[in-house]
């Protein structure tokens, strides 16, 4: 008789025996869900990049007023001024400001607080650029402080309205250029010159000019006066004739600039920035935001040492038997410069 062995019934499926698939289809759920989420943010962040982009997409909404000063001579650098010098506005560094400020969607209006005699005029053409393009589309009002005058007056001209202090020095509309021989000099202490050039007037302005030259000069400067006449023009909606007769060179204060409709009103800083939050549709009173050029360590180092390498270069033209340096300046000068 043969015994038969017991038969073993299959094992119930557990848990375990169908979990694998189903633990599969989870994982690939939450991977799917995070990668939705990922893209959905990605477009919520470029979206909201390319709205700020867009002009005038957040004027008016935005609480906060930029100020930028515009300090000293206009450069092309900025330098630190020392206890015997004044510092100098340089055209890089407020030119990347106002780009700043236009591109900030949290800025709504900008003031810039200028106090600065003008300077060279390509420089005061770059930070008047500037300005105007970021007044399409926020607007900039310009308070003026002690002195905005000859090329702190260019740039003014691009701002939607300008405040300036009944006693500002402003106007100095004009240009000027600085030629300096030391022909004289150089032969007492023994130093002697040869030119050699390729045409007559290679070395115009490293030694008294001929009739021609002066002509040849008086044109280059015509140029620079015609474009500011231009601008002060277009930014003050006055007639070009009206400009030209205002555009000898005066300077004026803030209430006969206002009178002459140099300006639009006389007041202070904060005039200018209750301004400027009207215009951007602001409510309230504005928080009120300076910014400033992040300095270099080399220039802190500078700074705390008052020296002030680049002062020269900014104010006084290139001195040299042969090395004239023609640089145009919309600057008003003070008495004994």
């Amino acid at each position: 008789m043969s015994m038969q062995q017991p038969m073993t019934a299959p094992a119930a499926a557990g848990p375990g025996a169908t979990g694998g698939g189903h633990h599969g289809w989870v994982v690939a759920a939450i991977v799917i869900g995070v990668l939705l989420l990922f893209f959905a943010l990605a477009a919520a962040i470029v979206g909201l990049a390319v709205a700020a982009s867009r002009p005038g997409a957040f004027a008016g909404r935005s609480g906060t007023v930029a100020l930028i000063d515009v300090s000293g001579v206009i450069g092309e650098e900025s330098s630190a001024g020392t206890p015997i010098t004044s510092g100098s506005a340089g055209a890089r560094a407020l030119v990347s400001l106002l780009h700043h400020a236009r591109q900030d969607s949290s800025i709504g209006a900008v003031v810039l607080r200028i106090n600065s005699p003008g300077g060279g005029v390509v420089a005061s053409a770059e930070i008047y650029d500037a300005v105007r393009s970021l007044n399409r589309v926020k607007p900039v009002v310009v308070y003026m402080g002690e002195e905005a005058a000859s090329g702190g007056y260019y740039i003014s001209s691009g701002a939607r309205y300008i405040v300036a202090n009944a006693n500002t020095t402003t106007g100095s509309i004009g240009v000027i250029l600085h030629l300096y021989y030391l022909q004289g000099l150089y032969s007492k202490i023994g130093v002697q010159e040869d030119v050699i050039k390729s045409g007559p007037h290679k070395d115009i302005g490293s030694r008294p000019l001929t009739d021609d030259e002066r002509r040849i000069l008086t044109r280059l400067i015509d140029d620079a006066f015609n474009q500011f006449i231009d601008v002060v023009a277009t930014g003050r909606d006055l007639p070009p004739d009206q400009v030209r007769k205002l555009a000898d060179g005066s300077v004026y204060s803030g209430v006969r600039a206002e009178q002459l409709g140099l300006v639009d009103e006389t007041g202070y800083l904060a005039d200018a920035e209750r301004k400027a939050a009207d215009f951007a549709g602001i409510q309230g009173t504005p928080r009120i935001e300076v910014l400033e050029q992040t300095p270099t360590l080399f220039g802190s180092v500078q700074q705390r040492l008052g020296f002030n390498p680049t002062q020269v270069q900014v104010t006084v033209p290139q001195l040299g038997p042969n090395q004239p340096g023609y640089l145009l300046q919309y600057l008003a000068l003070p008495p004994g410069s």
